[in-house]
């Protein structure tokens, strides 16, 4: 209204309209234009800081990936290390087994003897060919364990002459009786890192470098073959060091900003090299296209927030059945508890009482009728024997009064009686008590459905082992058999049974924010392997 009655005004007076609109153009105008410039001078700050924060979001993402892969290694390392033919020294069928494995991994496993300073068993070299002397290719991991003594350690990036190619070793001390019998080490090719970091999405012209300890170059995302192994032109990367960003100028000339991550498991640095040019381009460009970059500011803003809230709906549907399936499992528990006290007290008692009416009977008996009379005492103690089972299977009242370690180890002990197969029990974590009834619960039901599985399924078997372990971090579970073994990712036919058991221990497993891991073969045994976070909020899988 006061904008007309200005135009109205100026009409009336003879070539003061013109002037007037430029001067109300430019008032609204010129504000607009500085406003504009300065919100895209913020605007280019910004995406060189987002593109920092992406940058670093891809060190610590790549460091994940490669942690990972290298935590697989030394779960690989520690397994075999804990193998029987190790232990027998039956070291023809370790090979045999290792060979499968490194096969099936990629990679190289090495058994030596440190005392006679030779190797024993190579994965890379027939079986019965001569093996080399010498053990520098584990020199660095057997000085660093015998300094530090915690697991399985991480080399440095080293030419493998067996393998003929560079490689990083993860390698364990074979420990017997207190004292280290050997070194078992699991060579990892460099490619296989560099294969992690071609498979990673980065933005176009961002380059991927691993630094080792000693500033040589583990992997590249490009031109990885004629880099790895080599060391970098300017070191500067220190042990003390853990996050940073250095510009450098690379070996092809241009200039980088590499965001570099220190591995707290390894000692390598990861770093996430970005152009100059890129970094450079906002600030350059946005004089002439911060409009365009408003938009696309805003597109993507909407883009994210309906990304976002469509997450958000998934994890709260995600949440919802996840706590259906865990009162499912738990109402599943208390009908167990419930039939087990019934089976106990009810009909326990009552053949009991009809046990002490039959002996009464059988006194007042002649002998023929005695006979009879004991007969059918056996059978009702036999049918009270197995009614007790059945209700300690249901519901083992043992877990809260012995606790778990003791009823897993008195269950297992009777599963070896009952079906005539060895089994062993192992639980290293003495305060396994202390973990939540569910987890306690999970853990005994999982032991519960391997061993019937076995039973069942694993024709052959001689052995079974349990092992309960625990780090800072997660409870390990493993269960290996000799038996028959199967193939796990063959279509389930006359095994449809025993796969729904482990899709049982799965479904356990998920609500507890783990998975099953299964290594089998036929003829080969079978290895389950479950880790449950402890952490203090559990991921929702």
């Amino acid at each position: 209204m006061h904008v007309s009655r200005y135009l109205r005004t100026l009409s009336r007076k003879a070539g003061s309209a013109r002037h007037g609109i430029s001067a109300l153009v430019a008032v609204v105008l010129i504000p607009t234009l500085l406003a504009g410039w300065w919100f895209a001078g913020r605007l280019a700050d910004d995406q060189r800081a987002l593109i920092d924060r992406q940058a670093e979001q891809a060190a610590r993402g790549i460091t994940a990936l490669i942690e990972n892969e290298l935590r697989i290694a030394r779960s690989v390392v520690v397994s075999l290390a804990n193998s029987r033919s190790i232990a027998l020294e039956n070291f023809q069928h370790f090979d045999t087994r290792a060979k499968e494995i490194a096969k099936q991994l990629g990679m190289q496993i090495i058994l030596a003897d440190p005392y006679l300073n030779q190797q024993i068993t190579n994965t890379a070299i027939p079986w019965g060919a001569p093996l080399p002397r010498g053990l520098a290719f584990i020199r660095e991991a057997i000085d660093q364990e015998l300094s530090q003594r915690e697991g399985p350690v991480v080399s440095n990036v080293f030419f493998a002459p067996s393998a003929k190619q560079h490689v990083t070793a993860v390698t364990l001390p074979v420990v017997r009786d207190g004292k280290i019998s050997y070194f078992l080490s699991l060579g990892i090719p460099t490619r296989t890192i560099a294969e992690i970091l071609g498979n990673t999405l980065l933005p176009e012209h961002w380059a991927v470098s691993i630094v080792d300890r000693n500033n040589t170059i583990v992997a590249r995302s490009e031109k990885h073959d004629e880099f790895t192994g080599t060391k970098i032109r300017n070191p500067f990367l220190k042990p003390e060091m853990t996050f940073g960003r250095r510009s450098g100028v690379n070996r092809e000339g241009v200039t980088y900003q590499w965001t570099y991550l220190r591995s707290e498991q390894t000692g390598w640095f990861i770093s996430v090299g970005v152009p100059e040019a890129v970094l450079a381009a906002p600030r350059k460009n946005a004089e002439t296209l911060y409009l365009i970059a408003a938009a696309i500011l805003l597109s993507a803003g909407f883009g994210a927030a309906y990304y976002v809230g469509g997450r958000i709906e998934s994890r709260q549907a995600e949440r919802q059945q996840e706590h259906l399936r865990r009162r499912l499992m738990q109402a599943q528990e208390d009908e167990r508890l419930r039939l087990a006290r019934e089976l106990h007290d009810e009909t326990g008692q009552g053949l009991t009482a009809v046990m002490l009416q039959i002996k009464n009977m059988e006194k007042a008996a002649d002998e023929p009728r005695r006979s009879q009379f004991r007969q059918l005492r056996v059978h009702l103690d036999q049918m009270g024997k197995s009614l007790h089972r059945v209700a300690a299977d249901l519901r083992p009242a043992s877990i809260d009064e012995l606790g778990l370690a003791n009823s897993l180890s008195t269950y297992i002990a009777d599963w070896s009686l009952r079906t005539g197969v060895g089994a062993d029990f192992h639980c290293s974590d003495d305060n396994i008590d202390e973990h939540s009834e569910e987890i306690k619960t999970a853990l005994f039901r999982i032991v519960q459905e391997a061993l019937t599985n076995v039973a069942k399924h694993a024709a052959g078997v001689t052995t079974v082992g349990v092992v309960l372990s625990r780090s800072p971090s997660m409870l390990r579970l493993t269960i290996v058999d000799d038996g028959c073994g199967f193939e796990p990712l063959a279509r389930p036919d006359e095994g449809g049974k025993r796969r729904l058991g482990l899709a049982g221990i799965r479904e356990r497993l998920r609500l507890l924010g783990s998975d099953l891991e299964i290594e089998s073969a036929p003829g080969q045994g079978t290895s389950l392997f479950a880790r449950i976070p402890l952490a203090p909020t559990r991921m929702v899988a």
